[in-house]
């Protein structure tokens, strides 16, 4: 990577994959703890290799093959233990979990795209819903409605935005 900028739109692709990163090597480890110190150390390493990353293709796929070498690392370093899944049978899962966080990519831009279309109102609506704590009776005493009648609202708003991300996903896979 040549300049700062590189390494800043670097550094920012590894924080957007992290949550992603985490969910694929825990369904690897099926531990917590473990999970957390292997992706510690996959951080690392993506930051060391930087310079290797071929700006332009798929920053993801690359950090999921990264994270699963150090599963293996670790894996090696830890073969004394019982309880462990032969190297094919974690390759399988290896591939079926990058293959799903792509798809919940996908998902998600549908999603993210879809909401901005969506009057104000409605998507604060639905962001009041599902923030942390957010609640239809809160949203109901905020808008003097009754309950049902913001669940009837919330229910049309989510119904809309469901057809519209499958529309975008279907667009998009042909």
């Amino acid at each position: 990577m040549a300049g700062s900028g590189n390494h800043d739109a670097f550094v920012m692709q590894m924080i957007a994959v992290q949550t992603r990163l985490y969910a694929y090597v825990l369904s690897l480890v099926l531990d917590r703890e473990r999970a957390s110190e292997i992706l510690q150390q996959t951080n690392l390493v993506m930051l060391e290799k930087a310079g290797e990353f071929e700006e332009g293709t798929n920053f993801s796929a690359w950090a999921y093959r990264v994270a699963f070498y150090e599963v293996l690392a670790d894996r090696r370093k830890r073969s004394r233990e019982k309880h462990l899944f032969n190297d094919e049978l974690l390759a399988l899962v290896a591939s079926h979990s990058s293959t799903i966080g792509d798809s919940l990519d996908d998902r998600s831009v549908a999603l993210e795209d879809c909401l901005s279309y969506l009057p104000d109102r409605h998507r604060q609506l639905i962001t009041q819903r599902y923030r942390p704590g957010g609640s239809v009776a809160a949203l109901a005493e905020s808008l003097r409605k009754t309950p049902a009648a913001v669940s009837t609202l919330l229910y049309r708003i989510r119904s809309e935005l469901l057809e519209c991300t499958q529309k975008k996903l279907s667009h998009a896979r042909s």
